[in-house]
């Protein structure tokens, strides 16, 4: 079954949580902006490169900086869906099935050519690393048979409904299998399908990464600069000030507070939740949150509307009812945008209700450096109702004190990809789930993921996404006001930007030329 890209009726820059079909075809090169020869294209990062490998670098942050030399067998869209690259066609028989249709005109820059064996030779290859990667672990378990030379099957060993998001990103990077044969070869020097290659003269490793346009690539007008600069700075603010002096053309994950001196200012779709994360609902540690009902007053004593307002600059932060999904995720109904209301009056009934009239105490483990303020007037606005909670500051060893499994809650954020299912696990897993260290399990939450899992038809999975976020907000894991949007800058005078849900920094083919 060969479908259409997903479409959404919320703005492209505003779209919450992402969207995972069940089969598309089309796209590629025909929307591309035009060429400008004489183009070129520097951008500001932060976080630095390790590796050219993408199946052994440790986050898919880091990775994204190797878009320019790695493309994807299918590209994102700015609604929340996916569309034909390298791959030009694909069908879901079953859940635990993708079949892909290659393109047959592509090399790599190595002089490779690009088929189903280099497919089936990256997917082993991501088998085999030993080193935790998260492009690799979006395919792990997979088995890939070749049907001919443009034709790949995809045989997942357990049924992943995020597979078209994920080979549309980091984990459908195609690299050179001469590269792959001889691995430590990527180590400092990518070999990649991609529009670019990576410049001996312009690169100094740390400091800045220079990247070459292909001469001989398949969709040249994507890609409309002829050389790509990405500059190290140590701090965003430090990049800001590059931006002031027109040294860079566009920061990602900036405050929008900061002095950009007239860089145009893009948010993504509300993609990091944040808040106070409740590890213990069995109540072992502070036997008051083991009662849903003191979990549920909790969130009705946060004013949502007034945190938002007062802690984040406009815009960047959008109210929801402590589900993981905002407005315009496929996991979003009316009846979660209003579940919990600000009404102090009800958190001291249900408290009551519960046994705890006068309150009860709880530590709370803290990451000041992550959630700023947000943590403090939780605690405030909470101490109104008589819930007395202590913040203990581990911005230095939050990881460690996390899963050590001995605080009751933890005010954290949770930054989701585009990757909607692994989202959902990486929250309410027992096994595995970073903000589950205690191993917490709900009956409706495993039902409707086990079902999400085998769901092929798009619609029925929106249906039992939406009954998730609402059985999130009903059971009161998380007391998270905020979703926070993250911020590019840009210069609109040479650029066009758009961003995709899930994403903090635009892909290089979302990146075009103003005047084109």
């Amino acid at each position: 079954m060969i479908r259409s890209p997903r479409k959404l009726a919320a703005p492209a820059a505003l779209i919450g949580g992402a969207l995972v079909l069940a089969g598309c075809s089309g796209g590629g090169a025909d929307s591309a902006s035009s060429t400008d020869t004489d183009a070129t294209f520097t951008e500001a990062i932060v976080g630095t490169i390790t590796t050219w490998n993408p199946w052994e670098s440790p986050t898919s942050a880091e990775s994204k900086h190797m878009a320019w030399v790695y493309d994807s067998l299918l590209h994102q869209t700015t609604d929340g869906g996916v569309e034909a690259w390298l791959a030009t066609s694909w069908e879901q028989p079953d859940a635990s099935t993708l079949d892909l249709v290659l393109r047959d005109d592509v090399t790599f820059s190595d002089g490779t050519a690009f088929d189903a064996d280099a497919v089936k030779a990256n997917f082993d290859y991501a088998q085999s690393t030993d080193t935790p990667s998260e492009c690799a672990s979006a395919v792990s378990g997979i088995e890939t048979e070749v049907v001919s030379a443009t034709e790949v099957t995809l045989h997942m060993s357990t049924p992943n409904p995020d597979i078209l998001t994920d080979i549309a990103g980091c984990a459908g990077w195609m690299v050179s299998p001469t590269a792959l044969a001889d691995p430590d070869s990527l180590t400092q020097s990518p070999s990649g399908s991609g529009p670019y290659t990576l410049s001996d003269s312009g690169t100094i490793a740390g400091q800045q990464w220079t990247f070459d346009k292909r001469d001989d690539y398949w969709s040249s007008d994507t890609y409309p600069f002829t050389q790509v600069k990405e500059v190290f700075y140590s701090d965003v603010t430090a990049a800001a000030n590059a931006a002031q002096t027109g040294d860079v053309d566009l920061i990602s994950a900036i405050d929008p507070k900061t002095d950009t001196s007239g860089l145009t200012l893009v948010q993504s779709a509300p993609q990091e939740f944040r808040g106070l994360f409740i590890t213990d609902v069995a109540g072992t540690i502070c036997p008051a949150l083991g009662d849903v009902r003191v979990r549920q007053a909790m969130n009705y004593a946060i004013d949502r509307d007034q945190i938002a307002e007062e802690l984040y600059a406009d815009g960047v932060a959008e109210v929801v009812s402590s589900s993981p999904f905002a407005s315009g995720s496929v996991g979003y109904s009316d009846e979660l945008a209003d579940y919990y209301t600000y009404d102090p009056d009800k958190a001291a009934s249900l408290l009551a209700e519960a046994g705890y009239a006068d309150g009860f105490s709880c530590d709370v483990l803290n990451d000041p450096a992550t959630v700023g303020d947000l943590s403090t007037v939780i605690v405030a606005q909470l101490r109104e109702v008589g819930i007395t909670l202590t913040l203990s500051d581990h911005s230095d060893d939050f990881v460690s004190q996390l899963t050590s499994g001995t605080w009751a809650i933890t005010a954290g954020n949770y930054t989701q990809s585009a990757s909607t299912y692994a989202n959902m696990k990486g929250m309410l897993s027992a096994e595995g789930a970073f903000f589950n260290p205690l191993g917490n399990s709900d009956e409706t939450f495993d039902s409707l993921l086990s079902s999400i899992a085998t769901t092929v038809d798009e619609g029925e999975r929106d249906t039992l996404y939406q009954q998730l976020g609402l059985a999130i907000a009903e059971q009161g894991w998380f007391v998270a006001p905020v979703q926070i949007r993250s911020t590019v800058g840009y210069d609109a005078d040479k650029l066009t930007v758009e961003l995709t849900p899930g994403n903090s920094k635009p892909w290089p083919y979302r990146i075009g030329l103003a005047d084109a």
